[in-house]
């Protein structure tokens, strides 16, 4: 723990702040993503990218964030994710 806690100290504050801030947004994301009864460890955009041929509300999303983000999908899917979700 004391190697890693140094290893950060060294970064540059702005590498450090981006790494900080790019971990909790990521943090927010799984939380929304097991208040809508999914697994807690995976991303909103995986649970969409895994429903991006369906006709549903996720299937939808994944199609939009592939229009901002081309490619968005393929890159986000966590196919070891997603066993734990209450609902798909």
């Amino acid at each position: 723990m004391a190697l890693r806690i140094r290893t950060l100290a060294h970064r540059r504050p702005i590498e450090w702040l981006g790494k900080y801030a790019l971990n909790n947004l990521i943090a927010v994301d799984q939380l929304a993503n097991a208040l809508l009864a999914g697994d807690p460890d995976e991303t909103i955009s995986s649970r969409a990218a895994k429903h991006y041929d369906h006709k549903d509300g996720w299937g939808w999303l994944a199609r939009m964030l592939d229009k901002i983000d081309p490619g968005h999908s393929s890159k986000s899917i966590e196919l070891d994710e997603g066993k734990d979700a209450l609902l798909p």
